[in-house]
């Protein structure tokens, strides 16, 4: 897991990707789930190494709506997975039980479903 601060190096997280303990992360982004463009090498090695990478929030009351801006459009093209309103705790919870049980393709289906009431889908916009 790591929060995002300004001038944040994304090159600081590439070397995870190169520890085969590292199966998945976390990543707390600004407000909506916005990363910055210059992250974007780091999503593609991400994908490429076949290692999730989920965005969630760091506002305390917030979630993630990655859809808005364009930074958050591109890194879900990249192959992030969107938090939305899912607390942290959940989020690495369930990222650890979905990598010991389905592959990287399958990931991203389990991160946003509701299984026991920890995404709230009434407040997803239609197709996300």
């Amino acid at each position: 897991m790591t929060t995002l601060v300004p001038g944040a190096d994304p090159g600081d997280l590439i070397f995870l990707l190169d520890d085969s303990r590292i199966r998945g992360i976390v990543i707390q982004a600004y407000g909506t789930g916005n990363v910055p463009y210059e992250f974007d090498a780091f999503f593609r090695l991400a994908r490429k190494n076949r290692v999730p990478v989920v965005v969630t929030s760091q506002c305390l009351h917030g979630m993630t709506r990655m859809k808005s801006y364009d930074v958050g459009r591109r890194a879900l093209k990249l192959g992030v997975i969107e938090g939305f309103d899912q607390s942290l705790e959940m989020l690495t919870v369930k990222l650890m039980w979905a990598l010991e049980r389905y592959s990287y393709d399958k990931i991203r289906e389990v991160m946003t479903t509701d299984f026991a009431g920890e995404l709230d889908t009434s407040t997803r916009p239609e197709g996300r």
